[in-house]
């Protein structure tokens, strides 16, 4: 604009993403979908009273592109206003971070009708939960400890970029004082899961496992304060990736989520130069296991009990993956490039995955997962089993069933719509 402020650019950004193959031209259209859309304007008020300066994010994950998310940014100018020049209709998410306010980064969920214009004020949230957390059956109370909400159901994106974003959508972080307390404020109605990461252990002090838990809810805009956490005491779970010869697998990537809980967000470790890794900080009881390597088929164990080996580290086998590449068309059966893809075990479609996510960004910043100037996308190693191949570019989307079996490699061909 007239004054050459920054944020007016990013207020109307437009985000995606293009890979350049080596010694190939890719042709790429550049889409402004805000061309058209609502222009979207307000205040952002604090119990009735303008907030402060600050930024406003608005977060779409119902986008069409590559990213599966659009992303724009604001300034809250003097008396709380603020404006987008065109945002989609939709729901859009809006994080609004005013530090001058002393408050921390929050999340408002609205809907933008498709009108030319539609006058939104940002209300603060008054909700809020808070509680303490104690370690052991001493109930010792534990400062310093992380203490994070976000919301149960997490919003749904199509594109690799919006799934990844999605899981950190509406997170509130914490830490508990020298009492253990801790408070959570500026939150709306809706389910809330509350995690606690385990504290770093002092020397020869006890260990504790993290705690995630799902029975924080509101109904309406209220104060919570009955909510106490125990962590119980950590133990170990130990193992080694290995090949089907026994040599170490390096660089595999575990990951442990405690049988029978939904959600939440899962321990991670990975294997080192002799393939072994562990976990330090989970408690006692059963876990399945997932975990992925370069080269091989992704794994799964379910139902690991801690202290069942009789503490032999734990043998997770990788056997050899089928290659997948897959030839792409567009729409007028000329080779495709731009295009993104996955491969995803049927029954698990609509589910966002952490190997998933971990393989999509493995691959975008190494220059592969896109296709090139013939049109070939190489998708990485996969067991055999039936899958759901969904490959996209832009708004154009291909969809279809695909079986895996034998040794590989596997030629797939898809026309985009």
């Amino acid at each position: 604009d007239e004054a050459l402020n920054p944020m007016s650019f990013l207020g109307t950004l437009n985000f995606d993403m293009v890979t350049v193959p080596d010694d190939q031209p890719v042709e790429y259209d550049i889409v402004d979908t805000s061309s058209g859309a609502t222009r979207v304007y307000g205040a952002v008020l604090d119990d009735g009273r303008p907030g402060g300066r600050g930024n406003i994010t608005a977060i779409s994950f119902e986008s069409e592109g590559m990213l599966g998310v659009d992303l724009k940014i604001a300034q809250i100018q003097s008396e709380g206003r603020y404006e987008f020049a065109g945002l989609a209709p939709g729901e859009d998410q809006f994080n609004i971070d005013a530090p001058g306010d002393g408050r921390p980064p929050v999340r408002v969920v609205a809907e933008i009708p498709d009108t030319p214009e539609h006058r939104l004020d940002l209300r603060y949230p008054l909700g809020a939960v808070e509680g303490r957390v104690v370690g052991g059956s001493s109930r010792t109370p534990l400062a310093g400890v992380e203490v994070s909400l976000r919301l149960a159901e997490r919003a749904e994106s199509s594109g690799w970029r919006g799934r990844a974003l999605a899981q950190e959508a509406g997170v509130r972080r914490e830490r508990t004082n020298e009492d253990g307390e801790f408070r959570v404020g500026s939150l709306g109605p809706g389910r809330y899961s509350l995690a606690v990461r385990a504290p770093a252990p002092r020397e020869d002090g006890p260990r504790y496992a993290a705690v995630t838990t799902f029975e924080v809810e509101f109904d309406e805009e209220r104060t919570r304060s009955d909510v106490e956490i125990v962590l119980p005491e950590a133990v170990e779970l130990a193992g080694r990736a290995v090949d089907g010869a026994g040599n170490p697998v390096v660089g595999a990537q575990v990951f442990a989520r405690r049988a029978g809980v939904e959600g939440g967000v899962p321990e991670r470790a990975s294997s080192g130069d002799d393939g072994s890794f562990r976990f330090t900080a989970i408690a006692a009881g059963k876990y399945d296991l997932s975990a992925t390597a370069d080269g091989f088929a992704d794994l799964e164990r379910k139902d690991v009990e801690t202290g069942a080996s009789g503490g032999k580290p734990l043998a997770l086998v990788f056997e050899p993956g089928i290659e997948v590449r897959v030839k792409v068309l567009g729409a007028n059966g000329q080779p495709a490039s731009g295009a993104t893809g996955r491969l995803v075990p049927k029954g698990r479609a609509a589910v966002v995955d952490e190997r998933d996510v971990g393989r999509a960004f493995n691959n975008i910043f190494s220059g592969k997962g896109v296709s090139d100037a013939k049109g070939l996308l190489g998708l990485g190693t996969f067991g055999a089993g039936e899958y759901v191949l969904e490959v996209q570019r832009g708004t154009e989307r291909a969809s279809e069933d695909v079986t895996l079996s034998g040794k590989g490699p596997v030629d797939l061909r898809v026309r985009l719509r």
